[in-house]
């Protein structure tokens, strides 16, 4: 299989999206550790529901 992803990314960035590169990289250092574990916690938790369920859909969790 070849390798086509890297052929879809630039290697030359233009200004823009040199720009939306540092803002996306600037608002995710200002979010706190705190949301980013707590965010992961409950997709734990989602993913363990889930399992127990034996991958079945279901509407609440």
């Amino acid at each position: 299989m070849r390798k086509v992803c890297a052929k879809l990314v630039p290697k030359v960035l233009t200004d823009d999206q040199k720009a939306r590169r540092k803002a996306c990289t600037d608002a995710l250092k200002a979010t706190p550790e705190n949301d980013y574990r707590a965010a992961f916690d409950a997709w734990k938790t989602r993913w363990n529901r889930c399992v127990d369920a034996g991958g079945m859909y279901f509407e609440s969790f």
